[in-house]
């Protein structure tokens, strides 16, 4: 009877209360970021069913087309899977569907390209893995490749290229999902990965957590992350990073970006 209750009231609470959460798009450089006087002009596209939500979108072009990958989360099973949206030329989009489904919780599917090939690096922290994907056509299913860390249960798992070397920045779920930032780093994108050796490098909810790809402006490597601070998302924290090698690791925040 209890089990049943426990579900009632998810179920009630999936059909008249939870958080909102959508993708929107905005037509700027990412280096425009960096300008404290930036104030991103965000279009929202349409909103989800009620009962779920989309976050996590990654954006990426694909055979001459624009594609969104994100989370489309079901609020009454509390699971997430990896959908893909199609940008049309007049603004609207188009479904393509699910791309990734697991028993288990998906999310943050992290898109990123390397030696002409697209590749997906999707949250499966509750499966206690951090797996890589093949992006091979969309409308169409993900193709497993590897997995390259095994044993761990990584958030929001962010894999870039610096200077010869690949690195994976994630928070560790056990020592809570905002908390701690962990560096991973290898010769080649499918291993072997080894740890940082000052893991957890950084120990911070207000800016460790990845909130999405890294970037380079004026040769200076920027790593967004979430102010986890007083809520989940709060707001964006954007770090400056002087320094990453197997060994060291320094970044400073240099700029928040506000919810409208």
């Amino acid at each position: 009877m209890k089990h049943l209750t426990v579900q009632l009231h998810r179920a009630w609470g999936a059909l008249t209360r939870h958080q909102e959460w959508n993708i929107g798009i905005v037509r700027a450089p990412i280096s425009a970021f960096i300008d404290p006087d930036f104030v991103p002009a965000v279009e929202w596209l349409p909103a989800p069913p009620r009962g779920r939500f989309a976050a996590d979108p990654f954006i990426f072009e694909h055979h001459g087309n624009r594609y969104i990958l994100y989370e489309d989360f079901d609020l009454l099973s509390e699971r997430g899977h990896i959908a893909a949206l199609r940008l049309l030329d007049d603004g609207g989009v188009e479904p393509c569907g699910p791309v990734l489904s697991m028993e288990s919780h998906l999310a943050y599917p992290y898109v990123f390209s390397t030696e002409g090939q697209l590749y997906c690096v999707p949250e499966s922290a509750r499966a206690g893995e951090v797996a890589l994907y093949r992006i091979d056509g969309l409308p169409g299913n993900l193709e497993s490749v590897c997995t390259l860390i095994p044993d761990f249960h990584a958030v929001d798992p962010t894999v870039f290229e610096h200077d010869g070397r690949w690195w994976l920045a994630c928070t560790d779920q056990k020592a809570g999902p905002n908390n701690t930032l962990v560096l991973f780093h290898s010769d080649t994108l499918h291993g072997p990965w080894r740890p940082h050796a000052a893991n957890p490098v950084k120990c911070d909810p207000g800016s460790s957590r990845p909130a999405g790809r890294p970037f380079t402006v004026d040769g200076e490597l920027y790593r967004p992350a979430q102010d986890c601070t007083h809520t989940y998302g709060g707001r964006i924290a954007l770090n400056r990073i002087s320094a990453l090698t197997p060994d060291t690791f320094r970044e400073e925040t240099v700029r928040w970006i506000e919810p409208d």
